[in-house]
């Protein structure tokens, strides 16, 4: 599973959620201090820096080149989502929590022929619901 904003407020959680819940975990942020504290977490197998890291360079990465079972979008970013929504393998889940004011543009490409699946979950849910 992936974690766009992993070193925000719900994001460190949702990396310690994810790693203890036995899932190799990709915590992505883009400022220095909250990369920081995923290191600090240490419950990260992947730690991406999004200003130094493609999308294409962190893919390879995950699960031998196939993408992630699962992305979880915290930020309110436009390109938060366009950065970690394309790591989801294909038929994976992008789960979108956050409520920007003008919503997600979202790739008719990913969800056609990908077969991605996208999800809006909110308190309440949990991992087996996705």
């Amino acid at each position: 599973m992936a974690v766009s904003g992993a070193g925000g407020g719900l994001g460190h959680l949702g990396i310690q959620f994810g790693k203890a819940l036995g899932y190799h975990v990709v915590g992505i942020d883009n400022r220095d201090s909250s990369i920081d504290l995923i290191r600090s977490l240490n419950c990260c197998d992947i730690i991406v820096d999004a200003r130094k890291e493609t999308t294409a360079e962190v893919f390879k990465k995950c699960n031998n080149g196939l993408g992630v079972d699962a992305v979880l979008i915290l930020p309110e970013s436009q390109k938060a989502f366009d950065y970690a929504a394309p790591l989801a393998r294909k038929a994976g889940t992008v789960c979108i929590v956050s409520f920007p004011v003008n919503g997600f543009k979202i790739s008719s490409n990913e969800v056609v022929f990908r077969d991605v699946r996208i999800r809006g979950t909110g308190a309440g849910n949990t991992c087996a619901d996705l």
